[in-house]
C-alpha cells in the first residue's frame, strides 16, 4: 500500500487545526495509508490538544508523531503577518531537517509537506500529487504568498547571486519546471532523503531549493492544482463564508 507521510513545523495553529484536519479527511486517499510528524513547540498546550484529539479519532493512521523542541524557540506571527526576521530562516531550516531526518526512519513513499495553514480544497490533492510525484522528484500545487492578491504565488525563478525573483507571469494552471517552489511539496523518496533545508535571506525555503538544484533534484509546479493558504483567524472566516476568491483564477 502506498504510504504518504505528512510532515510541519507547527505553533499556534489551534485556530486552524480542524479545518485542516477535515480537508485531509476529505481526500480520496485512504487514512490508513497517511501519516503524521509535527515538530511542536513545548509551550503550545492548545496545539498539542488539538493534534491528539485528531489521533484519537483516528487510530488508524499509519503513525503519528509529535517532536516537542526545546532547544529553539518556535514564534507566532502577529494577526494577519507573516514577516519573519531573517535569523528566523536558519531555525526555520532546523526545524525542518529534524523532520526530515525523522521521515528518512519512516520511510514513506511521499513525505508531503504542508504547512498547517494550507488547506486540501480539492479531494484529490493527495493522490493528484502522489502520482505526479511518481514522475517528477518534488511537485508542489499553487498557493500564493500573501493574504490578498495573486502578485505572489509560490513558484520563484533564480536570478543573479542565488537571489530568487518572481517573473511578470507563469504559466499557472499548467505543470511547469520550477526552480523555487515552497509552503506545500510533495516529495519523492530521492527528493525526502538527498535534500535538506539550509538559511537563505529569503527563507528557508530557497535554500532547500538551491540545495536540490545542487543535487540535481527536479522541482515542478503543479499548479493545476490549488491549495488555499488562510493566513489569519479572520481569513479563515471569511473563506468558510465566501470561499477563496483567488481559486477561479486557474487556467481550465
Amino acid at each position: 500500500m502506498p504510504f504518504v507521510l505528512i510532515s510541519a513545523p507547527i505553533y499556534d495553529r489551534a485556530w486552524i487545526l480542524e479545518d485542516w484536519f477535515e480537508s485531509i479527511e476529505n481526500q480520496d486517499f485512504r487514512m490508513e495509508n497517511i501519516g503524521f510528524q509535527f515538530e511542536a513547540g513545548y509551550d503550545d498546550e492548545p496545539t498539542i490538544e488539538a493534534l491528539m484529539e485528531f489521533h484519537a479519532r483516528h487510530p488508524e493512521v499509519r503513525c503519528f508523531d509529535i517532536s516537542i523542541n526545546k532547544k529553539e524557540t518556535h514564534v507566532a506571527h502577529l494577526e494577519g503577518q507573516r514577516m519573519w526576521k531573517k535569523d528566523r530562516y536558519g531555525i526555520m531550516a532546523n526545524f525542518r531537517n529534524n523532520l526530515l531526518n525523522r521521515a528518512i526512519c519512516k520511510s514513506p513513499d511521499r513525505l508531503f509537506s504542508l504547512d498547517t495553514d494550507i488547506l486540501l480544497e480539492d479531494p484529490t490533492t493527495i493522490s493528484t500529487l502522489y502520482q505526479m510525484s511518481g514522475n517528477f522528484d518534488a511537485v508542489s500545487p499553487l498557493c500564493y504568498m500573501t493574504p490578498e492578491g495573486t502578485d505572489f504565488p509560490n513558484t520563484m525563478t533564480w536570478g543573479q547571486n542565488g537571489q530568487g525573483y518572481r517573473k511578470s507571469s507563469y504559466p499557472l494552471g499548467s505543470i511547469f519546471k520550477s526552480d523555487i517552489i515552497m509552503a506545500v511539496v510533495m516529495m519523492s523518496k530521492k527528493a525526502f532523503e538527498k535534500s535538506r533545508y539550509f538559511y537563505h535571506p529569503q527563507g528557508e525555503d530557497l535554500g532547500w531549493s538551491l540545495d536540490c538544484m545542487a543535487k540535481n533534484i527536479q522541482l515542478y509546479s503543479a499548479s493545476s492544482v490549488y491549495t488555499p493558504h488562510i493566513m489569519s483567524r479572520a481569513a479563515l472566516l471569511n473563506y468558510k463564508e465566501n470561499g477563496d476568491s483567488r481559486s477561479p483564477l486557474l487556467i481550465k
